[in-house]
């Protein structure tokens, strides 16, 4: 009966609680009264008489209480949470003057909002930002698929140290991504239940089947509510970005003249040549390696003699080629120049289109290359790379613009990792 009264009365709290805390956040900092050593009962539903020490509040009242660092609401939260880890136990409070006692009343009813409402504070706060709190098993959700992939790259301590970098910056965009939401519930930006279920309906069709959809969700500990939930915060959040950054930002053709010289060497392509390939590897048995590396020797060799002869440098690599590239008729692609070694690039560079190199010796094995096509240093003219600069203009001042952004987002915000 008492989980329920509390669960039933926990919002009504906790809306009683914000508007008296934004009434105490404008209150400037003021020496806290004299305690007058009597201690007041707090009101609860619980049966038990719970009380909380004046002094350590006080003391706490006393730091840095500015609008622009924490809000009341931020403040009594952290204080929630903290306590929650205590309940059951003796405290005392001390009576403070009409505002100070908002602080009690308020504090007193968060402390033992319990029972159902306590399961999700038992699951561990990873951050709190304002009055919203991001859990551990909301990070976890997103960890777990780079958790996978991270364990097939990385092992022991590097693992280790590869999961806590991630998992740092996932938090601080997590953070990010809330503070935005909370400032466009602030500003009233509408999603209407047309666009979440456009969202909702384009990723479930990734799935052939209604099971694996189901499965995903199974997997991440995600009910349908949860994830329409999801895709209302990102939809919210992209156009706040849209109005509060990406509407205002503009290129202007001086912008996109200025990028073009300073990067003139990004739009500059380096000499390159296409080029076919032969392969005859040598062997990586020692006991019979002079033997057989000889034999590859006067293999290419022939291969060469026949080249010279006539015969489709395409047909000898699809019959004879010892490399990946033998059923693409030695097709290797495009090759700038440094892109191979020096052995092999100096040759290339140094052929005329349609000639075949001598064979090449390396360790892996003896190599014959053909030059298809050559293709000489240019510039790309300003028009041709227009666009692609605008686009990239708009993305680095959106990001400046963003960072500024949120800059003062986190100024004016209570957030504390965990």
């Amino acid at each position: 009966m008492i989980a329920a009264e509390c669960q039933r009365n926990f919002l009504a709290w906790r809306r009683e609680l914000r508007r008296l805390c934004e009434k105490l956040s404008r209150l400037r900092r003021r020496k806290p009264e004299p305690a007058e050593g009597r201690t007041t009962e707090v009101s609860s539903p619980e049966p038990a008489i719970v009380f909380a020490r004046a002094g350590a509040f006080e003391r706490r009242m006393q730091g840095d209480f500015s609008n622009k660092q924490r809000s009341g609401a931020n403040f009594f939260l952290r204080e929630y949470f903290s306590a929650c880890g205590r309940k059951g136990q003796r405290i005392e409070f001390t009576p403070m003057k009409t505002n100070r006692f908002i602080c009690t009343f308020a504090l007193g009813c968060l402390l033992f909002a319990d029972a159902a409402y306590s399961a999700e504070v038992l699951d561990k706060v990873a951050a709190v930002v304002n009055d919203e709190i991001i859990t551990q098993s909301e990070l976890d959700i997103l960890l777990g698929p780079i958790y996978e992939q991270y364990k097939k790259e990385f092992s022991g301590q590097a693992l280790m140290v590869k999961m806590n970098e991630t998992r740092q910056k996932l938090l601080n965009q997590m953070i990010e991504d809330r503070l935005v939401y909370q400032e466009s519930k602030r500003l009233k930006v509408q999603v209407t239940e047309e666009e979440i279920t456009e969202r909702f309906e384009e990723f479930k069709a990734r799935f052939p089947k209604e099971e694996d959809f189901q499965a995903l969700l199974a997997r991440q500990g995600l009910a349908v509510s949860k994830l329409r939930e999801r895709y209302r915060e990102q939809i919210a959040i992209r156009k706040l970005q849209q109005y509060q950054i990406r509407s205002k930002i503009m290129v202007t053709p001086k912008d996109i003249e200025n990028f073009y010289r300073h990067h003139l060497k990004q739009f500059t392509q380096e000499e390159r040549v296409r080029v076919r390939t032969i392969t005859i590897k040598k062997s990586t048995d020692p006991a019979k390696k002079a033997e057989a590396d000889a034999a590859a020797k006067t293999k290419a060799d022939d291969m060469l003699r026949r080249l010279y002869a006539g015969e489709p440098f395409e047909a000898l690599a699809r019959q004879f080629s010892e490399d990946t590239k033998a059923a693409e008729g030695g097709e290797l692609g495009v090759v700038r120049r440094g892109d191979l070694v020096d052995a092999i690039d100096n040759v290339l560079f140094s052929l005329k289109a349609g000639e075949c190199s001598p064979v090449i010796d390396t360790a892996v094995g003896y190599h014959i290359f053909k030059v298809e096509e050559k293709m000489a240093k240019k510039s790309q003219p300003l028009d041709e790379v227009r666009d692609a600069i605008h686009d990239e203009v708009f993305r680095r001042k959106s990001r400046r613009q963003f960072k500024e952004w949120m800059s003062e987002l986190k100024k004016n915000a209570y957030i504390s990792i965990r």
